[in-house]
């Protein structure tokens, strides 16, 4: 089973590196920790096998802290994902697109009888499960309750064995195990944007989504 870090863990082992000289960070071991743990990559200067220090990128990956040198950068995917729903429970759609330097793929799909929280998070898994490689994305998301769930809920799930504070199931464990697979592929930063207030990309994947709610109506 891969180690979960939490704040201390994660923090200590960092310390250790750079007491040994093996790392030396390029921002405070505090907003490296946070931006770690909620899932982004940072930038620090790693000690290569010449013992020289290389300029490297770091995230955490299946328990582990990876790192790779910046001169061999990852792409950059942009990612805009929506779900929506016809009554709470109702028909349901989501949808998302990927622009990767400008060239745009569209997706979406929809379900009977499911939740708008469903449909948000089918949203994400459908969009980060048509990347073929390891990429750095951009995820965009108006989701509080995936927002949330990512940033601040699904390390305290994992390490309490897919339960919530109280010692209950999680809702919707199904689809966030598969979020939780398809988030340990990439490394990903997340970014809040406001539904219905003219931003395009959230625009788009909300008709997107609305489409997937009609694929399923019209049949």
């Amino acid at each position: 089973m891969a180690k979960v870090f939490n704040e201390v863990s994660l923090r200590n082992m960092i310390q250790l590196q750079i007491d040994k000289g093996i790392i030396v960070p390029s921002i405070p071991i505090e907003d490296m920790v946070n931006n770690l743990l909620n899932g982004h990559s940072c930038g620090v200067f790693l000690k290569n096998g010449s013992k020289e220090l290389e300029e490297t990128r770091m995230w955490i990956e299946n328990g582990k802290l990876q790192h790779y040198p910046l001169d061999e950068k990852l792409k950059r995917v942009f990612i805009y994902a929506d779900g929506a729903c016809k009554g709470n429970p109702g028909i349901g759609g989501w949808g998302a697109h990927l622009n990767y330097m400008g060239n745009v793929k569209e997706i979406f799909g929809g379900q009977h009888d499911t939740t708008n929280n469903r449909m948000e998070l089918t949203a994400v898994i459908e969009a980060l499960s048509c990347l073929k490689e390891r990429v750095e994305v951009y995820l965009y998301l108006d989701s509080e309750y995936v927002l949330k769930g990512i940033k601040e809920w699904l390390p305290s799930w994992k390490a309490n064995g897919w339960k919530s504070s109280s010692g209950k199931p999680i809702k919707n464990a199904d689809l966030w195990y598969r979020l939780d697979e398809q988030l340990q592929k990439h490394t990903i930063s997340i970014f809040k944007v406001k539904g219905h207030s003219g931003d395009p990309g959230n625009d788009l994947a909300d008709e997107l989504a609305n489409k997937g709610v009609d694929s399923v109506r019209h049949k």
